[in-house]
């Protein structure tokens, strides 16, 4: 065997690898893809039982939306929660995130706190001025850590609030479309939206017999909030690694679609090297038998 075809022949079981890699990744994904979208119907069914909680407490007190709508507006600090991703492989997915959450901060005269989620789209943010952007924090790999990173989360935002009186949250992530295709979205959670709240006060309870709220009406209502911003939280964080893992999952399929290629490439150049150690084998098969009948012939002239 020749060392060109070694040579074909290593690239070929390289590139192999590298598909067998790029399958495996692919599959990763789809299944992950499968997990986030069920995780974000189930947070559905669970949001429709928080919601219930507030038809409840303001069915039993409706002096609760008086106080969330005596509270003042102006806003000093903004609280911003921008999910990224943590690996590559994601085209524009960071870029896109990143881009668009800067353009949407423009108008934002208050300060600005950033929490990025995400090494890489950290290192798109630190890229613009007039911005503060904390460390990042590392972006879930399973349904079981997303709940760890938003009570994380939660609870930075509220210790900032109690330094820095943040008095807005804003949620940045992209929300899958159809297949690879993705939006970047904008979530206002704080302050508590007075028209989605008085939409309660028209909402009829599901049951005839009337709702009741034990155990402190104030303190339920609290946590049901809570609960709105952190089920809020972990639905956006869920649909951006549903559009995560589908972007990776397109790249993947691009890849090795190039890989297909380059294989039949070096497939024809392997068979064609082939082809001629062949024939020159064979030509030196026939150039030897060819001396040998001629040296024959001459001996029986002689």
């Amino acid at each position: 065997m020749s060392d060109q075809m070694r040579v074909f022949q290593k690239k070929i079981k390289t590139m192999n690898s590298l598909k067998s890699i790029i399958k495996t990744m692919k599959i990763l994904s789809a299944i992950n893809i499968d997990s986030y979208e069920k995780s974000v119907k189930a947070l559905q069914h669970y949001y429709q039982s928080v919601k219930l909680g507030l038809i409840a407490c303001l069915f039993q007190s409706p002096q609760i939306l008086q106080a969330v709508e005596s509270k003042k507006t102006v806003i000093r600090r903004t609280g911003i929660v921008i999910f990224g991703s943590d690996q590559g492989m994601v085209g524009q997915f960071n870029d896109e995130i990143a881009e668009y959450a800067h353009k949407e901060l423009a108008s934002i005269t208050a300060e600005k706190i950033i929490w990025p989620v995400g090494e890489r789209v950290f290192s798109r943010l630190v890229d613009y001025p007039n911005l503060k952007v904390k460390n990042p924090l590392t972006v879930p790999n399973s349904l079981g850590t997303i709940s760890t990173l938003i009570s994380q989360l939660l609870d930075d935002v509220e210790h900032e609030r109690t330094l820095a009186e943040v008095d807005q949250l804003l949620i940045f992530y992209n929300r899958p479309k159809s297949e690879a295709k993705f939006e970047p979205t904008c979530l206002s959670l704080l302050p508590i939206d007075k028209k989605w709240m008085n939409s309660f006060m028209v909402k009829k309870w599901p049951t005839n017999m009337n709702p009741e709220v034990i155990d402190g009406l104030e303190v339920t209502f609290s946590t049901l909030i809570r609960q709105h911003l952190f089920t809020s939280i972990i639905k956006a964080c869920a649909e951006s690694l549903a559009s995560e893992n589908a972007c990776r999952l397109a790249s993947m399929q691009v890849a090795e679609k190039h890989i297909d290629e380059q294989l039949e490439k070096q497939y024809l150049k392997y068979n064609q090297e082939r082809q001629n150690r062949i024939d020159e084998e064979l030509f030196d098969v026939v150039s030897g038998f060819e001396t040998i009948m001629a040296k024959d012939q001459s001996k029986n002239w002689v």
